[in-house]
């Protein structure tokens, strides 16, 4: 029998995709490389807590449209996804580059609770 290979789910695959751009900002913001492991594993289970996949299946009745309608009305239904998934998206980074901001402070010392 062959070796089972575990693949990490949608959620760490989700993580491992935007943990470098997190990375990125906290060099521009001048945090100590030292301080960029503790911090990043910290807001990486923060996000992983909140991230999830939703699953849809939408379907149109058998023969309602021909091969051509039918791809463009799927070409047109993913660029809507895409859209709305972007507009979800921006505002939950705008958020986590929030709770950046304040782990860094944290590990590097500087958090003051109520300022």
């Amino acid at each position: 029998m062959g070796q089972v290979l575990t693949m990490p789910g949608n959620v760490e695959r989700s993580w491992r995709a935007v943990r470098p751009g997190f990375a990125d900002l906290l060099r521009a913001q001048g945090v100590a490389e030292r301080h960029h492991g503790p911090i990043l594993e910290e807001l990486g289970a923060y996000y992983m807590g909140i991230d999830q996949q939703v699953m849809s299946n939408f379907q149109l009745p058998e023969g309602l449209l021909d091969d051509h309608q039918l791809q463009v009305v799927r070409d047109e239904y993913l660029k809507h996804i895409f859209d709305m998934r972007g507009q979800i998206y921006a505002p939950l980074m705008k958020s986590f580059a929030v709770i950046l901001g304040l782990l860094a402070e944290k590990h590097q010392g500087q958090f003051k609770p109520g300022a």
